[in-house]
């Protein structure tokens, strides 16, 4: 733990409590209670959405204060990378900059390193291959900045390897990669929700449903693929959850609920949406429940 996230940590406890004790001697196990601990501190004041998508877990402690953004880069800088370049013995640290770069713009999109590759051609940014790049991707995971999802065929019941999609473990990181720009809440809000799943011990996918429906006007059977944001694991335990800010139109709920209908099992169904919402069960069986709400209680998905 870097003296940095100490002292993040430090602010709600000692603001709140007047504790100087618990932050002095932490630990990963910790520091992680402790984060959680100030997470509830500042949902009961309004305070959760906007920190969490802005600054991350880690600096999301200060308040109501302007984030310190120079901070946060420097912190990223001088931490994550300095100990991937030193780790695993890289020259430069620019092909380094350019994947986290495509990696933290593309948070909620499939990904791998061969498009990776395609794209560095086609803009003559770098001339590293495929077999590099998904190095890149490892040592970036192995020093917890990025988590992979993988994607899962539901029916099929098997990874597909083609692609992955890649999730930031702190979203203030993942803004600060990016200069804080590309503040999209939609993806930031999968991000959030993707990351809370694995801190709560459940195996997380990306799921993919295959359907063959009739078109209406050619009657022509055609194959269509489904996305399912999150397939839940815990034990024998399954939850299909999809993230979508609002539900304010029929079109909308149909177009998120769509791929729940085309599963063909009788596993928990739920939409996580923006702000508070108390859960409701919708007419198709689908649970309906506020970001807040899961953030506060996450074992409220079961």
């Amino acid at each position: 733990i870097h003296d940095f996230q100490k002292s993040l940590v430090f602010y709600p406890f000692y603001k709140y409590f007047g504790d100087t004790i618990s932050i002095k001697d932490i630990n990963s196990e910790r520091y992680i209670k402790l984060v959680v601990a100030g997470k509830r501190i500042l949902a009961n004041e309004g305070l959760l959405l906007m920190s969490a998508i802005f600054s991350g877990e880690i600096n999301k402690f200060v308040g109501r204060k302007s984030v310190n953004k120079t901070l946060m880069q420097k912190f990223l800088n001088s931490s994550y990378y300095k100990d991937i370049i030193e780790r695993y013995s890289l020259s430069s640290d620019a092909s380094l900059d350019s994947i986290t770069n495509i990696i933290a713009s593309s948070i909620g999109a499939p990904l791998n390193a061969k498009k990776i590759e395609n794209t560095f051609k086609s803009n003559n940014v770098s001339n590293i291959c495929d077999n590099t790049i998904a190095k890149y991707f490892k040592y970036l995971e192995n020093s917890f900045l990025i988590s992979e999802a993988k994607r899962y065929d539901v029916k099929g019941r098997k990874y597909i390897g083609t692609q992955s999609k890649y999730y930031f473990i702190d979203t203030g990181l993942r803004n600060a990669r990016l200069n804080f720009r590309q503040i999209e809440e939609s993806h930031l809000m999968e991000n959030i929700i993707y990351i809370e799943l694995l801190r709560n011990g459940y195996s997380v996918d990306v799921g993919l449903v295959e359907s063959f429906n009739k078109d209406k006007k050619t009657q022509k059977t055609m194959r269509v693929n489904y996305e399912i944001d999150f397939v839940v694991n815990d034990g024998n335990k399954r939850i299909y959850i999809q993230s979508a800010l609002n539900l304010q139109t029929d079109d909308k709920l149909q177009q998120e609920q769509n791929s729940f209908l085309h599963v063909g099992d009788n596993f928990k169904k739920i939409i996580i949406v923006k702000g508070y919402k108390t859960p409701l069960y919708n007419e198709q069986g689908i649970l309906i429940l506020g970001l807040y709400n899961f953030l506060m209680n996450p074992k409220i998905i079961e």
